[in-house]
């Protein structure tokens, strides 16, 4: 892999594995700030994340090896701090041509560059942390001035000598393709879509929030079985996959899954996938539903893939695992979308449906103000 894809690929890799892991939180947010998840401002964020993974990745990447002559071989790399000399030895334009031309050189394609390179933080920043136009250009002066100062330390003093060249026109630039940025954030506003006013006022139960809530659930499940089996790598000082089956299988699956039991009992039968996206399990009456129907809810839905994954490495089918997943989740969603209340199975085998949170939940209503008459 060359070197310019190598810093490119690392980031994609960082950014959706962090995306998943911060989904969840992500999705409660949005609902309780906005009242829903929209896929244009889910785009934006994800897209900062990727950004500022990227700016990482080709700050620091490729890590070059250290080795005797290593800071000989790298004498040459002295800092650059004469501002706009990136101009010295361009020729003056007598014509429109002229102009033209001098975008062939190398020094103009590379302030141009780092001009572009920080458009983005301009932009994101000032729709998405709504900061103003002074703010953002500070912002992107303070990130290009972290990022030269990296070069210049060497990784703040990691390597014995600087690898990466410190030039104070880098610095300019960035700062002027963040204000540019901040100048051009309002088209952002095309992708996330208009903000909402009332994500305090109850919404229709849909199939896409069922999924959702679904969809949190799964990565709940995935989350909890991965850090309970890096722990007890840890404790028991052995690799994953050193121990017996049993061992983990009760790691990967039956213990997550009697966590997530819990969370649904005193839940009142309602999970945390549905929590994050203000759904609510009741029963047909209005009245919260009992343990009794919070267990059979969860052993019908996530619990019951829990263990049917967990037996299948006993049962010597792992293989199956995916099928089998792929299978139970494909009926479930199924059977959200043939209940007209969106109940799914576990709700028809529990006698439970679901509705949005903030009807009966003030908390999450906007506070009301009150004028007094003149």
């Amino acid at each position: 892999m060359s070197v310019r894809v190598l810093p490119a690929f690392v980031a994609v890799i960082i950014a959706v594995v962090l995306a998943l892991v911060l989904f969840v939180p992500f999705v409660a947010r949005a609902h309780r700030r906005h009242g829903h998840l929209g896929p244009g401002r889910t785009f934006l964020h994800f897209a900062a994340l990727l950004y500022a993974l990227g700016l990482a990745a080709y700050v620091l990447i490729p890590l070059p090896p250290t080795g005797p002559g290593f800071c000989a071989a790298l004498a040459h790399l002295t800092p650059q701090w004469e501002p706009l000399r990136w101009l010295a030895g361009l020729p003056r334009p007598g014509s429109a041509a002229d102009v033209t031309s001098l975008l062939s050189y190398s020094t103009v394609q590379q302030f141009g560059f780092n001009v572009l390179l920080f458009v983005p933080l301009g932009m994101l920043a000032r729709h998405l942390a709504r900061a103003g136009v002074p703010l953002t250009v500070l912002l992107g002066f303070a990130t290009s001035l972290f990022v030269e100062l990296t070069q210049l330390t060497g990784i703040w003093f990691l390597y014995p000598c600087p690898y990466r060249l410190f030039d104070v026109d880098d610095l300019l630039a960035n700062t002027l393709g963040a204000a540019f940025g901040s100048a051009l954030a309002p088209v952002l506003r095309l992708v996330s879509g208009p903000a909402g006013s009332d994500a305090g006022e109850p919404r229709p139960v849909g199939v896409g929030r069922r999924l959702l809530g679904m969809v949190c659930d799964a990565l709940l499940l995935w989350w909890c079985g991965s850090a309970v089996l890096r722990a007890s790598e840890v404790l028991l000082r052995e690799t994953p996959w050193e121990g017996t089956i049993a061992a983990r299988t009760l790691a990967l699956w039956f213990t997550p899954a009697f966590a997530l039991l819990l969370c649904t009992v005193f839940g009142r039968g309602t999970t945390l996938g549905q929590h994050a996206v203000l759904l609510r399990a009741t029963r047909r009456d209005g009245r919260a539903p009992s343990a009794q129907e919070a267990v059979v809810r969860w052993l019908g839905g996530l619990g019951g893939l829990a263990v049917v994954q967990g037996f299948l490495p006993l049962l010597d089918v792992p293989r199956a695992g995916a099928f089998v997943a792929l299978a139970w989740c494909t009926i479930h969603a199924f059977g959200v979308t043939r209940t007209h209340d969106r109940r799914g199975i576990t709700g028809v085998l529990a006698g439970l449906t679901v509705k949005d949170a903030r009807e009966d939940d003030a908390s999450l209503r906007p506070p009301v103000t009150r004028t007094t008459p003149q």
